[in-house]
């Protein structure tokens, strides 16, 4: 644990300290984010140069916030549905009425969205960047294995990308 709260020392340089305003020019953020990942008061003074009152006075106001931040941050993903079900609910015939033909597509689009992500499905843009990460696997793949096969001394056919050339080898036609 020492060596871990002397690693985050070296992160905060001293430079830092002198350009917040606050008791001894220490930055609430820094004590904040300490705070965030466990540390104690007083190895949080350790860490800052002050006393361990210090901290605790600066953080007895910032705790608070902090606590409702996490419970913010558990609770996220309920709280943004809860928030849009409380829109959605809120939008009368008379609005999607006056509502323009673009807007109307806008929203059908986000609403198809958000229900494809929440059912675990892709979206129509993660899904098409995940087809060509598949597809680029799949030709280095091929690229593999072919080249093993040609390692191995197997003579493999020549396939012509040409549509019209691949016909006249089907119909024994030359041009």
């Amino acid at each position: 644990m020492d060596q871990d709260i002397q690693t985050q020392d070296q992160q905060l340089p001293e430079s830092n300290l002198k350009r917040y305003p606050g008791a001894k020019g220490i930055p609430l953020e820094a004590i904040i984010d300490y705070r965030r990942k466990n540390l104690s008061c007083s190895q949080i003074a350790t860490l800052l140069h002050c006393h361990p009152s210090n901290i605790s006075r600066r953080l007895k106001d910032a705790d608070e916030e902090i606590n409702l931040t996490n419970a913010f941050e558990k609770s996220r993903a309920f709280i943004f549905r809860n928030e849009q079900r409380k829109i959605i609910q809120s939008i009368t015939p008379a609005d999607r009425k006056k509502a323009g033909l673009l807007e109307k597509v806008k929203a059908t689009t986000f609403l198809h969205n958000a229900e494809r992500t929440d059912e675990g499905k892709p979206t129509n843009i993660t899904g098409y960047v995940d087809m060509i990460k598949a597809r680029q696997i799949l030709n280095e793949e091929k690229e593999a294995i072919t080249a093993e096969l040609i390692k191995s001394g197997v003579d493999l056919p020549v396939y012509n990308s040409d549509p019209e050339a691949v016909h006249n080898q089907e119909t024994n036609v030359t041009p």
